[in-house]
């Protein structure tokens, strides 16, 4: 059995996947998103789990090289 704190298996097993210049989207559930790459719903009802939460389990696991907002993000979720 998996010990940690990410224990979404999907997630888990994407973070393991992830190398150098590879991507991750974490977004709201209002993000249209094409058919073609890998979705993991996390949502379990509205707010929840929060972007905090979210980034907080990837974050044990995945080293993150560079980060890049959405411009709205500021006015919207200061």
């Amino acid at each position: 059995m998996k010990r940690g704190v990410l224990l979404n298996a999907p997630l888990s097993a994407l973070v393991a996947r992830m190398g150098h210049t590879d991507e991750i989207t974490v977004c709201d559930a209002g993000l249209p998103i094409p058919t073609g790459p890998e979705r993991i719903d996390l949502a379990l009802m509205a707010g929840t789990p929060s972007l905090e939460t979210v980034l907080g389990a990837l974050l044990t696991d995945l080293v993150v090289e560079k980060v890049i907002m959405a411009s709205e993000i500021k006015q919207i979720s200061p």
